[in-house]
């Protein structure tokens, strides 16, 4: 059970999200995952904004490529 503290906490917990079906070997990329929400952000803020979104909050474990 947890809380989204605050804004850095709510987008390490989307990242994380992003990131699991490469960090469980459903895929290389994340972009690649069909279901992904990462496709919306994509389209409804930029790819370079979700690159920075990464950057920005990072995931300790996250070692995979972001987008294409």
């Amino acid at each position: 059970d947890h809380v989204i503290r605050d804004e850095k906490d709510y987008y390490r917990h989307l990242n994380y999200i992003h990131q699991n079906p490469v960090k469980h070997g459903l895929v290389k990329r994340m972009s690649t995952y069909r279901w992904s929400s990462i496709h919306q952000f994509i389209q409804d803020e930029g790819k370079d904004w979700v690159i920075d979104c990464f950057r920005s909050y990072p995931i300790i474990d996250f070692q995979a490529g972001i987008v294409d």
